[in-house]
C-alpha cells in the first residue's frame, strides 16, 4: 500500500487536452502551477492521492521492436526520474499532454483538464521514493454563487472542479525501473465499452505485473474463457453443466492462499481426462494470445478472486418465462428432457418452503 503522510508535492502543472479526434483543443500552460498556499497545495495532494487504494500493481509493457524510436509515456519518465535537476518539469508535462491528446481520437473519449505532480518521499511496501503523478479531471460540476451585492441577495453559478472526484490517475514509482516501474492506477470515469481500455494501452502502454493478483486474475478468467469456447451445447454440454463448472471454479479459489493445478483438476474438474487436457491446451492458447507467463502453482489473490467472480454467471434464463439464480449446492438441481411434452426441465429439491 502507498502512504503519503509525509510526502511532498515539489511540482504541480495543469494543461487542457481535448479530443483530437473531434477537433478539440489542446491548451498548454508555460509554467508551473504556484503552490505557495499551504491550505491548497495540502487539499490538492488529498485531491491527487486520495484514490490510490487498491493493492493492484502494474508495470510498463515492454516496446515493440518496430515502434523504438517512438517516445512513450515510460521514456518521458524515465528521462525526468535519471535528470531530474537538468530536466524541465513543465516541459515533460507537455510531452506527456501531446501524447495523451495524439491518443484522444475516438468520439466518445471527453476531454478535460490534465495534472502533472511530481512526489517525493512517497512510502511504497516501507521503502521511500520518488513518484511522477499523471491525472485527467473529465467533468467539471456547475457550482452556486450566494452573494449580497449592494444590499441585495443574489445567486450566480459557476462551473468549476470538485475536489472530491477525479476520473483517472497513474502514479509511476521510481523504483524496479528495469521491470518497467511500479505503477498505480485509478480509473473512475464513465464505463464507455469503445474506449475501455485507451487510458492503460493506448495512452500508458502498462499491463498488471506478475503479482498474486495478476496470476489469479488470468487464471480465473482463462478458466471462464475455456468454458465459454468449450463447454457449449454445440458440444453437447448442457448450460446448468457449464454454470456447475464456473460456480465451482470460483468456489475452488475463494479462502485458499495457495493454487494447486492437481487439486482443481479434482475438485472442479472431477478428473476426467478429457476435461483436464482440454483445459490444459486452453491455457497454452490463452498465454500466447495474451503473451503472458502463467504460472502452475501460485499465491492466491483474494481481491482478485471478488473481482473475477461477478465473471461467472450464477443466472439461468429458461426461455423468456423463467430465470433461476444458483448459489451452490447443483446437486440438489437435476435436468431432462420430457418425451410425452416434448420439453426440457430443471428439478430442485429444496427444504424451507418460505417463499420471498
Amino acid at each position: 500500500m502507498l502512504d503519503f503522510t509525509r510526502s511532498d508535492m515539489g511540482h504541480l502543472i495543469h494543461h487542457y487536452v481535448g479530443n483530437k479526434g473531434l477537433g478539440g483543443p489542446l491548451d498548454l500552460s508555460l509554467a508551473e502551477t504556484n503552490l505557495q498556499d499551504d491550505l491548497t497545495k495540502t487539499q490538492l495532494m488529498n485531491f491527487l492521492t486520495q484514490n490510490f487504494k487498491s493493492d493492484i500493481v502494474y508495470e510498463f509493457r515492454k516496446k515493440d521492436p518496430d515502434q523504438v524510436s517512438l517516445y512513450s509515456v515510460q521514456d518521458y519518465c524515465q528521462r525526468l526520474f535519471y535528470n531530474k535537476n537538468q530536466e524541465s518539469f513543465s516541459s515533460f508535462s507537455r510531452s506527456i499532454a501531446e501524447h495523451l491528446y495524439n491518443q484522444t481520437m475516438h468520439p466518445k473519449i471527453p476531454g478535460g483538464t490534465m495534472y502533472l505532480a511530481y512526489f517525493q518521499d512517497v512510502v511504497s511496501d516501507g521503502i521511500m521514493v520518488d513518484a511522477i503523478g499523471i491525472f485527467k479531471k473529465e467533468e467539471d460540476e456547475q457550482f452556486l454563487k450566494p452573494e449580497i451585492k449592494e444590499g441585495y441577495a443574489v445567486i450566480e453559478s459557476e462551473y468549476g472542479q470538485s475536489i472530491d472526484k477525479l476520473e483517472k490517475g497513474v502514479l509511476i514509482l521510481n523504483t524496479a525501473a528495469n521491470d518497467g516501474y511500479k505503477i498505480h492506477v485509478f480509473d473512475k470515469g464513465k464505463k464507455l465499452k469503445d474506449v475501455a481500455f485507451y487510458w492503460l494501452q493506448d495512452f500508458l502502454s502498462i499491463q498488471l505485473k506478475d503479482t498474486p493478483y495478476f496470476q489469479t486474475s488470468h487464471q480465473i478468467m482463462q478458466i471462464l474463457s475455456w468454458c465459454d469456447d468449450i463447454l457449449t451445447t454445440e458440444n453437447n454440454v448442457s448450460i446448468m453443466d457449464k454454470k456447475m463448472v464456473e460456480n465451482k471454479t470460483i468456489n475452488f479459489f475463494t479462502g485458499k492462499d495457495k493454487f494447486n493445478p492437481e487439486e482443481f483438476n479434482k475438485e472442479v474438474l472431477q478428473g476426467q481426462k478429457e476435461l483436464v487436457d482440454s483445459c490444459k491446451t486452453h491455457k497454452e492458447q490463452y498465454k500466447h494470445e495474451y503473451q503472458i507467463k502463467l504460472k502452475d502453482d501460485f499465491d492466491i489473490s483474494q481481491t482478485a478472486v471478488k473481482e473475477k467472480s461477478k465473471y461467472a454467471a450464477t443466472m439461468i434464463h429458461l426461455d423468456n418465462n423463467f430465470e433461476v439464480k444458483i448459489k451452490s449446492q447443483y446437486d440438489l438441481m437435476d435436468q431432462g428432457f420430457d418425451e410425452e411434452k416434448g420439453m426440457k426441465y430443471i428439478k430442485l429439491w429444496y427444504v424451507n418452503d418460505e417463499f420471498k
